[in-house]
């Protein structure tokens, strides 16, 4: 029982003299110093760790695949804004229009959008 008007007493000393409190932070140059030490441990780590993130990488199936085109269409395409006369359309203008035109019917994403809408699964 704990008795209030009695007065604390301590426990015995230590017979021995205390050691010398170890400080527990670091020096940069200490740092440096045991970062060299163990520099081949740490390469060997980040290449095991780089082959392991190759290997699942690989191995995994990705779940997006996103693919883009960009559609530019050469007929307002002017290279020098100060033409003397307006441009006509000749007949190398035409086959580029026409090639772009063709190009983008057969897109991965129009044709995909046909074959859903006609059901041709």
């Amino acid at each position: 029982m704990l008795a209030y008007d009695q007065p604390i007493t301590r426990s015995k000393p230590d017979a021995g003299p205390k050691p010398a409190p170890t400080s527990a932070s670091l020096s940069v140059s200490q740092l440096v110093q045991l970062l060299w030490r163990r520099k081949t441990a740490i390469v060997v780590a980040a290449l095991i760790g780089a082959c392991l993130t190759v290997a699942v990488g690989k191995s995994l199936t990705p779940k997006y695949l996103a693919t883009a085109q960009l559609y530019v269409d050469p007929r307002e395409l002017q290279l020098v804004d100060r033409e003397l006369t307006p441009r006509s359309q000749d007949i190398s203008g035409l086959a580029m229009v026409v090639e772009s035109q063709a190009r983008l019917i057969t897109s991965n994403s129009v044709l995909m959008q046909v074959i859903q809408d006609a059901h041709l699964d």
